[in-house]
């Protein structure tokens, strides 16, 4: 069983998104998926929109983390505006705090909050989009991310798993 944590100090920061729309994107593969709140995790998804209010609360949450021993943690953009710059910045202030970054972020589209306001992702709504697009590319990577933390065997201890995740991320 694969197990991913998702956490953010700060709301509005895209969990609940996330969560859901990995949880289909897995659901869409033929996987089975629950989504629970339980230890342990063999990946830490951080979710982050790149807005300085959010990116100033990463480093707390990233001392949260630390507290789940030496589980890959990797952020994910959020809420990604589809012009200007905030992409970068907020990727380079993200790599500069020691954390990896998902190359594939989550843009600022509708269909996420249409779909949410129907009890549906964004996959389910317009499996077409942009949006379920974005959700299938970041799905493989998180994907490819467990299938090698965990091929590496139980004495794996997570520095393979960073190790993974920052050749992996952007």
């Amino acid at each position: 069983m694969d197990v991913i944590a998702i956490i953010a100090q700060k709301g509005g920061t895209g969990k609940t998104t996330l969560t859901l729309a990995l949880a289909v994107a897995a659901q869409r593969t033929g996987k089975v998926t629950a989504v629970i709140d339980l230890d342990p995790q063999n990946l830490i998804l951080l979710p982050c929109r790149p807005a300085i209010y959010d990116l100033e609360t990463v480093a707390t949450t990233l001392e949260l983390v630390r507290f789940a021993g030496d589980t890959p943690v990797v952020a994910i953009l959020n809420g990604v505006p589809p012009r200007g710059s905030k992409k970068d910045q907020a990727e380079d202030v993200l790599r500069e705090l020691g954390l990896p970054v998902c190359p594939t972020a989550f843009g600022w589209r509708t269909a996420f909050s249409d779909a949410g306001a129907l009890g549906l992702t964004a996959q389910e709504y317009d499996p077409g989009s942009k949006s379920s697009l974005e959700t299938e590319e970041v799905y493989r990577f998180v994907s490819k991310l467990i299938n090698s933390s965990t091929n590496k065997g139980a004495k794996n201890n997570g520095t393979e798993g960073r190790r993974l995740a920052k050749r992996h991320a952007g």
